[in-house]
């Protein structure tokens, strides 16, 4: 939020506006523990961000788009799933 000194006394700024977004990611069911440089959660990391677990089930690839090249194979069937 934006510092000003026409601030009003409820904390608002006049000069912003905050909102609250709802953000999904999608990582494939199969193979866990890929690392391929699609994952922000694991990648690079020592320790994975959030307290997740290395092999979980939010440690697979991060689907970036509906034709992710990751998630399509030769069938065009596709291989990332919702986890359910």
């Amino acid at each position: 939020m934006l510092q000003n000194p026409h601030n009003s006394k409820n904390g608002e700024n006049q000069f912003s506006e905050m909102e609250y977004i709802n953000i999904t990611v999608v990582t494939s069911n199969q193979p866990y523990g890929i690392n391929d440089g699609s994952n922000p959660a694991f990648d690079g990391r020592r320790v994975p961000k959030f307290g997740l677990e290395k092999g979980g089930i939010h440690s697979g690839h991060v689907q970036t788009s509906p034709r992710d090249p990751f998630c399509i194979v030769k069938n065009g069937k596709g291989k990332c799933q919702v986890q359910k």
